[in-house]
Order: C-alpha cells, then structure tokens, then sequence
C-alpha cells in the first residue's frame, strides 16, 4: 500500500481520472486519422496517444503513420470534441464524492489545454471543487508526459517539494512522468475507456506504486489516515 501523509498535494489526471472523456477523445481522433486516409483501431490509438499533449499527438501522428496534421485539422477535431464534452460528459464514478471526503490539499494536472480542462470539469459538474490556481496543463511547460515538466510545475507552483506529492494517473505516459518527476504515484483504472485488468498491468509496467480500478478502492488508502485527524 502507498504510503500517504497528511501534507502531500494530490496531483489528479483530468481525462480518465476526474472525467470520463477518454471514449470521446479516442473517437474523435480515430475519425480524423481515417480523415486523412489512416485506419487505426481503437486499441492502437489508446497505446499510442493516451496521456499525451495536443502537440504530442500531432508528432507520434506523423512519425507513426506518416500523416501531417494541420492546425486546422486539430483546432476541429477539439471544437467538435468540446461540443460532445458539454452535452455528455460525466465525472467518471465517485471522483466528486472522492475529492469531497479527502483531506489533502489538491489540483489537476492535464496533457488537454486549458479551456478543456475547465470545460470538462464544468460539464462533469466538478468546477466548484478547483480553483483557477489548481489547475495545470501542458500548454504551460515546454514538454509534455511521459516528461516531468507539468508534475513538477504543479508542485512548484503549490509550494509542494516534489516528495510532498502524489499523483494519480490513468496512462502509462503520465506514470512515467510522475515518477520522472520523483513523486509517488498511484496508476488509476477507474474510466469507462480501459479493461482494468490489463490496463494496471500497463501501469505497473510503466512504474506504478500502487493501482486502483475505482474511487471506492482508493479510498482505503486515505480513510485509516483520515480517521486519526
């Protein structure tokens, strides 16, 4: 069991973590990759493009398939993906009742831009539980997941040694930065869009102190610790 102190910061994931966008975002990418003439299934794009920034996906898009993605094409994608988001985005389950209950300090750190980020947690009725200063992205640093960039940004900017912090991520490129960055991190399965069972597996590879498949199951992690205060 990881181990957790009443003065670390949880540093949340966003996409699969706090929300459940992933299926959307999945969706909306293999429908422009078969736009521009690449056939990817499902399975292929989430090992290649889970966790990972808009510019990112654009790079492992051209080295993979060989397809240059424009700004254009990009800049649709993610207004038709936003529109989806506001109509049916959900938190994924027991994150509201999860981040009520806990005593740690928090913020979310996210591979999606800014406006997604607070969209999406306007849409899955989570925007109340964070501030703007909680809230980072990877627009902010220079390089993205699987990079410690955003993790350590975070902290920073928290007053947080990277010691002090634990992550909670739901891709295998995020877990690799948490603990690039030095910080605990716990691999997360808890989103409609992984098979739970292979998906820890991918997390625990990746470097994973810990993986949990629900909010209820994290939950033990903190409940003996916050029963004591």
């Amino acid at each position: 069991m990881i181990e957790v102190n009443d003065t670390d910061l949880l540093i949340f994931d966003c996409d699969g973590v706090l929300v459940d966008s992933e299926p959307f975002s999945l969706v909306a990418l293999r429908t422009l990759l078969m736009h521009k003439g690449i056939r990817a299934e499902l399975p292929e794009i989430k090992l290649l493009f889970l966790g990972r920034s808009l510019k990112d996906t654009t790079r492992i898009a051209f080295e993979r398939f060989g397809v240059s993605l424009t700004k254009e094409d990009t800049d649709s994608m993610t207004a038709g993906l936003l529109a989806s988001l506001d109509l049916s985005l959900t938190e994924v389950l027991g994150a509201r009742a999860f981040i009520s209950a806990i005593k740690q300090p928090y913020c979310v750190a996210s591979s999606s831009g800014i406006e997604r980020i607070k969209r999406s947690l306007v849409a899955s009725n989570l925007h109340d539980l964070f501030n703007d200063e909680a809230i980072f992205s990877a627009s902010m640093v220079k390089r993205g997941k699987p990079y410690p960039d955003l993790f350590m940004k975070a902290a920073g900017d928290s007053g947080f040694h990277v010691s002090d912090c634990i992550v909670i991520e739901d891709s295998p490129a995020g877990v690799e930065a948490g603990k690039s960055a030095g910080m605990r991190v716990i691999g997360f399965c808890g989103g409609s869009h992984v098979d739970a069972s292979a998906h820890a597996d991918a997390l625990m590879r990746a470097g994973a102190d810990a993986v949990y498949d629900s909010y209820e199951k994290l939950k033990t992690v903190f409940s003996s610790f916050n029963a004591r205060r």
